[in-house]
This record gives C-alpha cells, structure tokens and sequence, in this order.
C-alpha cells in the first residue's frame, strides 16, 4: 500500500472530480436515430458531431450521443457531407451519395505503424498555445516532473512516475538518444521543430532498449511534406537577459519537399536569491556567471515515388553555457563553462504493400563538449576536460496485418566510441569502443466485438552487447467499449533494464568523484492497471502502477576514497504510484483540467517497505490545476503547479526540503493582416514570485516575464 498520505487533499481531489462528472451528465441534449441512404439502408461508420462530442453509426446505422450543441454534423466517405438542426430525441438522417475520384498521388507521410503499445498516451499539444521549450510541452502531461532550473539554456531532464531521468528513454523519429545510461537533456530540443510526443509509462524496453525502466518518451519530428509553403520569423525577449531569434520554412514540389529552421537564444540568467539566515547578509545575493547561448540549425529533405518514402532530417546545436556551483561555493566554479556542439542525422525508407509495412534506418549521431573550470579564483576542484560521444546505427522494421492478427518484428545494430580527453591529466584520459545489436518480436490481437474492442498483445527483446546480453518483455491487455460513455481499462507488466554510463564506469578526471568499473547494469520489472472514461466534454483517467528496481546506481560519499563520491549497486528500490487526471469543457470557451501523482519510493535491500527509507529528490505529492480560455482569437491560460517534500540523504535523518508552488499565466492572440498572419504571446512565471530549491544550495529564480512576436507568411 502507499504509504500515509494527505488525507484532506485526496478528498478534496475526489470530490471534485465527483462534482464534475455529476455536473456535466446534467448538460447537453440526448440524440439518437438512424445514419441511412438514398435508398434506406443503414450506413456503418459515419463520424457524428455534436458540439465537442463525436461518435460513429453502428452496423445497422444506429447511433446516439449527447452534449450541447446547435448542429448535428455527419460525415462518410463516399457521402457528401450533412449537417442538419440537433434536437433531443429522435433524429435520422439521410446521406447522398457521392462518388469519390481518385487522382495520382505520392506519399509524402510517413505511415503510422498497425499498432502501438496499449497504454501509449499522446501529449496534449494546444495548437493556438506558444511553448518556449519542450519542457513546456512535455508539462502537459500528468506523470511528468522537471526538477531542473526553468530558465532558457538550462539543462532541462524529465523524470516519469518518480523514476530517476537517466530511467526515461528519449526516442527521436525512434532513435535512443540516451540509451548510454545518462539522462537526456531536453533544452537541446527546439520545441517548433516537435510534431508530437507520445508517452509510454512503466517498463517498456521492448520499445527502444537500455534506459526504459521509468518509461519512454517518444517524440516526433515535423516531417518535410508537401503542402503549401510557409515561412515564419518570430522574436521573443524576456527576463533575465532573454532574447531568441527564429526562421522557418517549408515547401517543396511534386515529388520533392524540404523544411529548414534556424534559430538563436542568448539568456543572462543572473537572478537574486535569498542568503541563509547565519550569512549574516543584508542584501540578496546574485547567482552571476550564468549565461546561456546557443545556435540550431534544422534540415529536413523528402522524396516519394508511387510507395516509397523518402526522408534525411539533420538537427546541429551550438551552445556555450556558464555553469555557477552551489551559491555556498559560488568562487570554486566562477568563471566555469561548458561549450560544445550536438549533431543528429536520420535517413529514413518506408514502403507499404498493403499487407506488409516496412521501415529501414540509418542513423548518426555527434555529442561533443569541452569543461573549463581553471580560471576560478578559489581553484579547489580545478578541472578541464573534452568528451566526444559517436553513434551510428541501423535498424529495419517490418509490420504485418491480418485480420484481426497485428505482428512486428525488428533488427537494430549501434556503434558507440566514447572519448574522454583530460587537459590536466592526461593519463586519466578514457577511450571506450562498443558494438551492440538487438531484435524485438511483438505480436497480438485486435477484435472488434460490437461495441466493444480487445486487444492483447505479447513483446520481447534481447540486446546484445560485449559485457552483458540483456533481455525484456511486456505483456498487454486493453478493452474498450464506445458509446455515450466511452471506458477504456487495461494493464500491462514488463521488464527493462539500464546500462551504467560511460562516466559511472570510467569517471577519475578530479579529487571529487571516482568511477567504479565493476558496475552491474540496472533491471526492473512492474506494472501498471489504468480506468479510463471520456463522457460528453469530460475526460477522467486513475492508473495504479509499481515497479521493483535492483542492481540500482546511486553516487555515495565515501570516506575511504578520500572524501570523494562513487557510484555503487546500492541494492533494490521499488516505486509505487497513483495517478490521477481529468479534464472537463465546461464551455466551448472554457477548459479545466487537474492532474495529481502519488508517489512512494523507498530502498528495500535491507527493510520491508514500510520501514525502509525513502529514496532522495522524489517528492511524495505532485499535482496540477490549469484553465484555458479561448475565444475569438485570443487564448489565455493560468497554470497551477505543487511539489512535496522531499528528502536529500540516503537515511532520511536530514530534514527534508519543503515543497513549493508556483502560478504561470499567458495569454496568446492570432490575426490576419492581408496575406500574412501576426502570432502574438506573453507569459508571465512564478507570478506569485516564490523563493524556493529543489536541491540544498541551488536557489531558483522568482518572477519573469516573456513576450514575444511571430509573422506567418
């Protein structure tokens, strides 16, 4: 069981969402009928819209639904479209028929796959929102949690369920972008340059491989198509120094397409912050020797020809990042930095064959860096090191329908060569080379029952690297049922596992820190089970999930190395969750949503759960409120956020941090000049201007503001 929990706000959580459902079942009109044509008979299939609400006619061409609304709309392929005065109760309507002419086409999109992981959940991206980052989009999401600075430049991680950001696996257009044990840092992503993202929670290896014991992020990238050309600019300033510069285009021709987006940030990131009661300091202190910068650069080129799609997209990224210590030893690192540039390159093929869909890879990838830290007036922890990360891999795919029958199998080989140049000791420098190849078999089924739809599907994946050969498995299971009251409930359980990073292995470059080569690779297995009910305008979703981690990797202190931290095995920790969402369109114009997350996770390798410690940095309570307005042309939004208390030693004796909460606003506005479209947004952060750390000694910066302009040609 979870452990002791506030009482009070569940309650109040609980009856909320009880007063909303009650609510919203009190509103709308009820209408049900007959989708038929010219001549009678019952069509199968027609989507119907009544206000917010959708549905789609039965066999025999029944259908019924209800919510507020003027029109009843109804739409078939091969029917011209209808849309006729909704009134309660009975209600037919009659489609004509229109016959469909099918001209030469190209594929310029790439295939969706015929199937996916059952409790695979999309990001709800607002397309009349601004996002300044991918955190901002990643935010969204119930589950999710960035404990990380949340300035522009910073580095930017995301943790799932409480797990560790090193146990989120980050799929680009399904290249591992960190499946080398370290967690990904998300401010390297332009965010205008994102597609989607979709979100697997709960171990799913089988789905990317090393790093997935938390979950996997899976984003996609805007893909070069054909469609009409476009270009865009827009400028945003802000607090802090903030200044960013953006260009896009797209277009292309017949067979040919192309997109290209290039962009500039500069940021101070200098803010004050509250000095510790024995300083014995008047004035606040400034957290100086902070600035960001970087360039990208964003290419995408695309090909058809009849089945065959083409696609190379290229991503570069330059920055150059001042990195200030904790504000008690600010003068050890002043004048730190890190500098250096990231490359990722994909070539993909896909063709379909009607029965067969398949999918070949050709990726590289390029990390480099540079850290300085010998220019510090204090020099205690003098340090100046290079590191260079290359991967190359391939991997082909291959999806088959039939029936009610769904397989999937692929093949991937990675080429990794990690090199670790130190300035100052040479000799502690590290060059590290590895293969490593793997193949996963999905396969299932996919009834359709009437109204009610099964799926079931079994996975499982081996890795085969040159120290460990490594497998995992998931196993899924998902019935829904439409109707007035669509449900969804299911469960999967899995195993995953996580490698150790080239730095927890090898790491001996400074007094501070000492690598342990002698690292066994991480593994987990958990699962989940999930409700789901979308009714009307209201969408409600519970998930219970746990999961038992061993062999976990936690940097300790350690007296007999000399003071210094190493990485060891400490053991098995398992992690338990509640999660909570809903939403409601309370108007056309008005939609609030709420999320909580209930985490309890302690170290089991020596005490039964309930005695057992509970792990550092992860807070116990997490939940969110956010209302958006929009109307007209104008959007605007205010966003509510709490994190517990968490602890920050191992034993839990410290006194934990305490939890904080902060209030967004923003306001975002969109209207046509001739040709041209002018995009139009602010936002203002921690507007209650709150003072608050997430780790001992790294205070967070209070209130800011951001403005910024976009045109749309």
């Amino acid at each position: 069981m979870l452990c002791k929990i506030n009482h009070t706000i569940l309650k109040r959580c609980v009856l909320v969402l009880m007063m909303l459902s009650c609510a919203i079942l009190l509103v709308g009109i009820r209408v049900n009928g007959y989708i038929l044509d010219e001549d009678g008979k019952g069509i199968e299939g027609a989507y119907i819209r009544l206000g917010s609400r959708a549905t789609r006619s039965l066999r025999d061409g029944s259908y019924k639904i209800e919510a507020r609304g003027d029109s009843l709309q109804v739409s078939r392929l091969g029917y011209a479209k209808k849309s006729v005065k909704a009134k309660a109760g009975r209600l037919d309507v009659v489609l004509k028929s229109q016959p469909i002419v099918l001209p030469t086409v190209r594929v310029s999109q790439s295939y969706e796959p015929y199937f996916r992981a059952a409790d695979m959940l999309s990001v709800p991206i607002d397309p009349d929102r601004h996002y300044y980052s991918t955190m901002d989009m990643l935010g969204e999401a119930s589950g999710t949690l960035s404990q990380d600075t949340p300035l522009k430049g910073e580095h930017q991680n995301v943790e799932l369920l409480g797990n560790l950001p090193r146990h989120t696996l980050v799929l680009l257009d399904g290249v591992p972008l960190n499946a080398d044990g370290e967690s990904f840092d998300f401010s390297l992503l332009d965010p205008q340059n994102i597609q989607s993202i979709q979100i697997i929670k709960n171990n799913a290896s089988v789905y990317g491989g090393a790093a997935a014991i938390g979950g996997v992020v899976m984003i996609t990238s805007k893909q070069p198509s054909k469609e009409a050309d476009e270009y865009k600019t827009s400028l945003e300033l802000g607090s802090f120094g903030y200044a960013d510069l953006r260009l896009s285009l797209k277009g292309g021709w017949d067979w040919f397409f192309y997109r290209l987006a290039l962009g500039m940030f500069n940021a101070d990131n200098d803010f004050s912050f509250k000095p510790r009661p024995w300083w014995n300091q008047e004035k606040d202190g400034v957290r100086d020797n902070n600035a960001k910068q970087q360039n990208s650069f964003s290419l995408g080129l695309g090909a058809s020809f009849k089945n065959l799609l083409l696609t190379l997209q290229s991503e570069l990224e330059y920055y150059h990042r001042q990195l200030p210590g904790t504000i008690n030893f600010l003068e050890v690192y002043r004048n730190a930095y890190l500098q250096g540039h990231d490359n990722r390159n994909r070539l993909n093929i896909e063709s379909n064959w009607n029965w067969l869909n398949i999918r070949g890879q050709l990726w590289a990838n390029r990390s480099k860096s540079l850290y300085d830290n010998t220019t510090a007036p204090m020099a205690v922890y003098k340090s100046k090191y290079e590191q260079q990360l290359d991967k190359a891999g391939v991997q082909l795919s291959l999806d088959k329908s039939q029936g009610l029958l769904r397989f999937n199998t692929t093949a991937a080989y990675t080429y990794s060569e990690y090199d670790n140049h130190n300035h100052i000791r040479p000799k502690d420098s590290i060059y590290v080379t590895e293969n490593q190849g793997s193949i996963s078999l999905k396969g299932g089924v996919d009834k359709e029952l009437g109204d009610w739809n099964i799926a079931s599907y079994l996975a499982g994946r081996r890795d085969f690297t040159e120290k460990d050969d490594l497998s995992s498995g998931r196993v899924e299971l998902e019935i829904k049922h439409f109707g007035l009251l669509q449900t969804s409930f299911g469960g999967t359980w899995g195993t995953s596992f996580a490698f150790p990073s080239y730095f927890d292995l090898h790491w001996k470059g400074d007094s501070q820190a000492i690598g342990n080569p002698n690292l066994r690779s991480e593994t987990s297995q958990g699962g989940q089970v999930w409700l789901d009910l979308s009714g009307l305008s209201y969408h409600l979703r519970v998930g219970a999930h746990i999961n038992t981690v061993k062999d976990m990797i936690q940097w300790r202190q350690v007296q007999m190395f000399g003071n210094a931290w190493k990485p060891f095995n400490i053991g098995k920790v398992q992690l338990r969750n509640l999660e909570l969402e809903g939403s409601w369109d309370a108007r056309e114009w008005l939609n609030l949503k709420a999320d909580a997350l209930i985490t309890d996770a302690r170290d089991i390798s020596n005490l039964p759960f309930k005695e057992a410690p509970k792990l550092m940095y992860t807070p116990r309570l997490k939940y969110g409120l956010k209302a958006s307005v929009s109307h007209w042309n104008q959007n605007i939004w205010a966003k509510y956020i709490y994190r517990g208390e968490q602890f920050i030693t191992p034993d839990n004796i410290a006194a934990p941090i305490e939890g904080y909460d902060l209030l967004d606003l923003g306001w975002e506005t969109s209207f046509k000049v001739w040709k041209t479209t002018l995009n139009l947004h602010l936002k203002l952060q921690n507007v209650l201007n709150k003072r608050y750390e997430v780790y001992p000694y790294i205070p967070q910066p209070g209130r800011a503001v951001y403005f910024g302009a976009q045109i749309v040609f």
